[in-house]
């Protein structure tokens, strides 16, 4: 339920906010228009000094100064009374255009330009009230929504054996001292036996089911709890930890003693540094 009423302040907060966040004061509006309007007029009188010029072409009437020949040149003035027939059409829409475009301009130019501060000012005192209410709206869906994930990472946190909150700083501390202790052991045999081999691989394997695979289990909880940046500095050591002590049993099967014993000491070191991140050693 508070999950759900969370994304619905959410929802609502983003619609107000994108609403009346997108209107403009009404300058700023008029200014739009205006720009739009000439932008309009200036290519219909484009339009209509192409067809003009497409008349005086088909009528072989030569170049003029509004369709001078190739390099700008032109033979006569353009001159209405020079004109006849669909040229004279065409030079009239011509300039009935070039006249709607100048009048378009000089209505734009007729709006001053808002300064930044009464801009915002306008802008707020139309759609600022609305606004904030969004604003409000999205941080308080934010907490409620960020506390119902949290509950449910706190209620779920409990042991697979039912004991209980998992104690996550005492599990990392824990696997951290089994894996120095495996390294360590690894480094005082010097003539390993083939039951050497095969104990450290089944203490590798049990830690990786019951030590490994609950600490990666509960990385909702951690970054519930701590948050992403320090969820990131402890799991980013945790992941390399777990990859050397995969590595670690790679060895042993391979029977590679030697390679062994590196891998374990720097899971070790891998684990130690993500234990040293979590604050307090709290439980997640």
């Amino acid at each position: 339920m508070q999950h759900m009423i969370g994304k619905l302040l959410l929802v609502v907060g983003i619609g107000l906010t994108a609403a009346y966040g997108a209107i403009n004061p009404a300058a700023v509006d008029a200014q739009s228009s205006a720009a739009s309007q000439l932008g309009q007029a200036s290519g219909r009188a484009s339009e209509a000094l192409a067809s003009y010029c497409e008349a005086r072409e088909a009528a072989a009437l030569g170049s003029s100064e509004a369709c001078p020949a190739e390099g700008g040149a032109f033979d006569v003035q353009d001159n209405a009374d020079a004109l006849s027939g669909d040229t004279r059409v065409r030079f009239d829409e011509w300039q009935a255009a070039v006249a709607a475009r100048d009048a378009a301009d000089a209505a734009k130019a007729a709006i001053p330009a808002m300064p930044s501060g009464e801009r915002l000012k306008a802008w707020f005192d139309r759609a600022g009230v609305p606004f904030l209410i969004g604003l409000v709206f999205v941080i308080a869906g934010s907490l409620v929504s960020r506390a119902a994930v949290k509950a449910a990472a706190q209620a779920t946190s409990t042991s697979s054996s039912g004991k209980g909150p998992v104690d996550f700083g005492a599990m990392l501390n824990g696997l951290h001292a089994s894996v120095a202790d495996i390294a360590e052991r690894l480094g005082q045999t010097a003539a390993p036996t083939p039951e050497d081999f095969r104990r450290m691989i089944a203490e590798i394997e049990a830690l990786q089911l019951e030590a490994f695979e609950p600490l990666v289990e509960a990385r909702g909880q951690v970054q519930a709890r701590y948050g992403m940046a320090t969820f990131a500095a402890i799991y980013g050591p945790l992941s390399g930890g777990e990859r050397f002590i995969n590595r670690t049993w790679s060895a042993l099967v391979d029977k590679h003693w030697p390679e062994a014993t590196q891998s374990a000491r720097s899971a070790a070191q891998e684990l130690a540094s993500a234990a040293a991140e979590i604050p307090g050693g709290g439980a997640a």
